[in-house]
């Protein structure tokens, strides 16, 4: 091959394009040798893919890649505790970058990402979980996934979680990146928690941008550009900085103001008199807008394994009578506090019922949990420990049921990075074991989580 002005031209073709060209330009086309062809071919095989149109999988398809991507969407579903509604979009998604990656795994090419630091930084939890998932993803290439490959993996993976709607007065806000779809809608799910009043309209690429003063009120932009609507121009992993920039901006702190404000009414308004409730209005907005940095510092706070474990939820029992008693054993105390229903607990035993007992984290631990929609009130968690093993399966025995009531699919993230903080300790099980009460226990987790 040779390369003239960014053309890559065959070796046979040489002498009739140097006939076509003076003496001057013959001086600037380069041959490339067989080896550079090849690693040049490698870089362009492993290029990440932005925009793919349908005929790509038809003509791309691989199955064993296809198995593969299901194998660690559904690896992530079970340590994350969530079931992905897009799931057939995820997957799509995810095939894409794998069967590129695919060429980098095998053939050692790295290809920068120049985001990744921040996403690890910025979402630990979610990397964490990405990097359990990808067990099955590693014994197939033979070594351990880049924390880049990581950072991107959890992106796809962040860009399909779900966040609860709220019905409040909208703000539409379109969203614009340079051509990173999954950047896009990584910032569309972070903007969408950051403003839950927001309607977002779209994610598009900056080539894209065409008569948008007819769809939105604000753009998100990644880049700078020039348009007649308001424009916030960010980080593509949103810092502390963007958040208050787009939280404090004109266009957005009144809808703020407003929806927090409602919020509060329609709780408190059941005990004042209908008369004063515009005065109570007007009260409300005063004490939001003065405290405005103190809510968001409130509503951003983790929820970590020990801040929602108490030793009320703990128990240790001599045995159950069988694995279904065992769930209802360790969930009752979630009954009690009110944080699940009744249809919860028989929904999980379903559940394993239909599709085995694929909730054990490791060969000892079980985590049952099923969907929010399913009778969850509030985020809640019990770990019960049973002295004799509680048979699930032939192959499955549990010395531990924890019960996990998750209300949405992120809020719980830290909580499962810390059981799996635990879980990776060697000695973990067998200290829990020699514990007497459900107070050492606790005071065992606290230790080892310290």
């Amino acid at each position: 091959m040779v390369r003239e002005k960014g053309i890559l031209i065959p070796h046979g073709e040489r002498p009739l394009i140097q006939n076509m060209l003076g003496s001057d330009e013959q001086e600037q086309i380069y041959i490339f040798s067989p080896e550079e062809q090849i690693y040049l071919s490698l870089h362009l095989l492993g290029s990440r893919v932005n925009i793919v149109p349908d005929a790509y999988f038809e003509s791309n398809f691989k199955q064993y890649i296809h198995d593969l991507t299901r194998t660690l969407i559904s690896d992530f579903e079970k340590v994350a505790c969530i079931f992905f509604e897009q799931r057939e979009e995820l997957e799509r998604a995810l095939f894409v970058h794998l069967n590129t990656s695919m060429y980098r795994y095998k053939f050692g090419v790295q290809i920068g990402n120049i985001i990744g630091n921040d996403i690890l930084h910025e979402y630990p939890e979610l990397c964490a979980l990405t990097r359990t998932a990808a067990g099955r993803l590693e014994e197939t290439i033979g070594f351990p996934v880049p924390d880049g490959e990581i950072a991107y993996l959890a992106l796809h993976f962040g860009a399909f979680l779900k966040i609860s709607k709220r019905e409040d007065d909208r703000l539409r806000i379109l969203i614009v990146c340079v051509n990173g779809i999954s950047t896009g809608n990584m910032l569309k799910r972070e903007i969408q928690k950051l403003l839950p009043f927001a309607e977002i309209v779209d994610v598009r690429a900056v080539v894209d941008m065409v008569n948008i003063q007819n769809i939105c009120d604000l753009v998100i932009s990644t880049v700078k550009i020039n348009t007649v609507v308001p424009v916030i121009t960010v980080h593509p992993i949103l810092t502390e900085f963007d958040r208050s920039s787009i939280l404090n901006h004109r266009v957005v702190l009144p809808k703020n103001v407003t929806a927090r404000r409602e919020q509060l009414f329609r709780v408190i308004k059941k005990y004042v008199r209908p008369e004063d409730h515009e005065d109570l209005r007007k009260d409300l907005t005063a004490f939001i807008q003065g405290s405005m940095e103190y809510l968001e510092g409130a509503e951003t706070q983790e929820n970590d394994l020990m801040s929602i474990l108490d030793v009320s939820r703990i128990h240790i029992y001599e045995k159950a009578d069988s694995w279904q008693d065992s769930i209802r054993m360790a969930g009752r105390c979630l009954l009690d506090y009110k944080s699940i229903e009744k249809n919860y607990l028989n929904t999980i035993v379903s559940q394993l019922q239909y599709y085995g007992p694929y909730m054990f984290l490791t060969r000892d631990v079980i985590l049952a949990h099923a969907k929010p929609e399913d009778g969850v009130n509030c985020l809640d968690l019990s770990l019960a420990v049973f002295r004799e093993p509680v048979v699930y399966s032939e192959l499955r025995q549990a010395k531990v049921v924890m019960v996990l009531a998750a209300e949405d699919q992120e809020k719980h993230l830290k909580i499962l990075q810390d059981i799996l903080q635990l879980l990776s300790g060697t000695d973990f099980l067998s200290r829990v074991e020699g514990c007497g009460s459900a107070a050492e226990i606790y005071y065992l987790m606290k230790e080892l989580l310290a």
